[in-house]
């Protein structure tokens, strides 16, 4: 393990809206705020997407398991904010549900927003960090620069 001690910097609340396509939008808004680390909560519904719901089998680098959700999802979500080559990494776990379905994975690719999707991101300061590839693992990484 690992570690570093920061301070809390700016902190943004956030709405999206219906059709909105949260990853990209997030994506954005952190690039340009300049948010280099921070994290975020968020609550909401995607309307559909392509989650990441573990690996295949516990090997590395994984094979990842991909699932399909779609016709609006409740979603709670926590996630970070690091940059990787000069552009912001959004990582973000979200469980979801819908009826007595639930699923809970990474959201990487587009997920449109159904309603609404409030969330907060809070920026870390004092800290030097950033993602990067870690070949045995296969994915890039915290890591601490």
């Amino acid at each position: 393990m690992e570690y570093e001690e920061g301070k809390t910097g700016r902190i943004f609340v956030l709405r999206f809206d219906h059709g909105d396509d949260f990853v990209s939008l997030i994506h954005s808004f952190a690039k340009e705020k300049q948010i280099k680390i921070g994290y975020l909560h968020v609550i909401g519904a995607f309307l559909a997407s392509d989650i990441v719901t573990g690996p295949k089998r516990p090997v590395l680098p994984p094979q990842l398991n991909w699932t399909s959700f779609s016709e609006g999802w409740e979603v709670l979500g926590f996630g970070t904010i690091l940059w990787e080559n000069g552009e912001p990494r959004i990582h973000v776990h979200a469980g979801l549900g819908k009826g007595k379905n639930t699923l809970l994975g990474c959201v990487r690719k587009r997920a449109d927003v159904f309603l609404t999707i409030e969330a907060v991101i809070t920026e870390i300061t004092d800290i030097k960090a950033c993602r990067k590839f870690n070949r045995k693992a296969g994915v890039s990484i915290l890591d601490f620069t």
